[in-house]
């Protein structure tokens, strides 16, 4: 008698989640406990085991199929009085298997790394790629009590993000720092024209422009089959991807100044602020490098109904209402802030078949406001230069 085998509820806020692969083909036959199907969400991807002996008779949703909770998988035979049963998805595996991200799940792989080894610091004690690239190391961090703070007398632009108090304090407390550096006699040389003061921080700016031509095309692709999903896929949500990609190479970018040196985070907590809705909230995305850009999306979709605390946030991300560049203040908490103008469409010439024709394309510029004690020019133009270049060419992968 076939036996029906389902997606069980995977214990996340998602509800769906996309068929990567399946380990055995029709006619195999499977023991109790035996690995069947992953699937991959947003954030985790879930192996999922069989509940009893049987022959598979049959494959109902192809790999890259998207099913949700309850949707049929495949079927088995057994000669027992079964007609459908929803299998959970850890049966006789170990936690540490399904509280790993697909990164951190790829790397121990590739160093042959038990995952039971490693110590998760995720959500919910979800292993991360910093988790795996510390234990690999032989050095996982413990967790660190919060920077202190400094004074910024000058109170940030209206709607913008808040300096921390308490709640963003005991946040910094379950955050795990990468590194403490000594902090230097005196500022880094900037060689940026546009400087000012913050209180008693000096802040630099640069920007830079940008094609969202690639951007755009992505976006009208994707979004309408996100929308049915219930999530909207924006210029905001993919600058913000790009951004919290390119963080992790430009490490100086998501560190804050402290009394007893420059903190390192080794964690992205990503603030993204709409502004070109009047009173809109800023947004906070915990652990925003172990997300891809439908997770961003989702992470964005679901606050904006329901938006939460700004918890010291170690980098910020903001939309503009303008087509034209503008000073975003960074938090206390962190080093440095971008800013993404509206985009603007302006004729180019480009060469097609060999003759020149006039198109109009997307043009947006990219403010970052930086703390000029940390970060030099330098550091800030390959950084805006790296995401720049990630963006005119977005693909979606990371």
């Amino acid at each position: 008698m076939p036996i029906d085998f389902t997606l069980p509820s995977l214990d996340e806020p998602a509800t769906e989640a996309v068929v990567e692969r399946y380990y055995q083909p029709v006619g195999a036959q499977v023991t109790p406990g035996q690995p069947l199907v992953v699937v991959v969400t947003e954030r985790f991807e879930w192996e999922i085991p069989a509940a009893r002996a049987g022959t598979i008779s049959a494959i109902m949703a192809e790999p890259g199929t998207t099913v949700s909770e309850g949707a049929l998988l495949l079927q088995l035979t057994e000669q027992s009085a079964a007609d459908s049963i929803a299998l959970e998805p850890r049966v006789q595996q170990p936690t540490a298997v399904y509280r790993a991200t697909p990164l951190a799940r790829r790397m121990a792989a590739e160093h042959k790394l038990d995952l039971a080894a490693v110590a998760g610091s995720g959500h919910g004690g979800r292993i991360t790629r910093n988790d795996v690239l510390s234990c690999l190391a032989g050095n996982q961090p413990e967790l660190l009590g919060p920077p202190a703070t400094h004074d910024r007398s000058a109170a940030p632009p209206s709607g913008l993000l808040q300096q921390p108090g308490e709640e963003q304090a005991n946040l910094l407390t379950r955050t795990r720092l990468q590194q403490s550096l000594p902090t230097p006699a005196a500022p880094l040389g900037v060689r940026s024209t546009c400087i000012s003061l913050q209180g008693d921080v000096p802040l630099a700016i640069t920007a830079m422009e940008i094609d969202l031509s690639a951007l755009h095309q992505y976006i009208a692709q994707h979004a309408p089959r996100a929308v049915r999903r219930g999530i909207q896929i924006d210029t905001l949500a993919c600058v913000a991807h790009r951004v919290v990609d390119v963080l992790g190479r430009h490490r100086f970018m998501n560190s804050a100044w402290t009394d007893e040196g420059i903190v390192v985070w080794s964690r992205v907590q990503l603030a993204v602020l709409d502004m070109r809705n009047a009173g809109t909230a800023p947004i906070m995305i915990p652990d925003a490098a172990e997300l891809n850009v439908q997770g961003i999306a989702r992470a964005l979709s679901q606050t904006q109904s329901q938006p939460t605390a700004v918890n010291a946030p170690t980098f910020t991300v903001a939309a503009l209402a303008a087509d034209r560049w503008s000073e975003l203040v960074p938090t206390a908490t962190s080093a440095a802030a971008l800013a993404v103008s509206a985009a603007q469409r302006r004729p180019v010439v480009v060469e097609q078949a060999g003759a020149e024709i006039i198109l109009l394309r997307p043009f947006s510029i990219l403010t970052l406001t930086y703390d000029a004690r940390i970060i030099d020019q330098l550091q800030a133009d390959a950084f805006l230069g790296e995401l720049k270049q990630r963006l005119e060419r977005f693909d979606g992968m990371c």
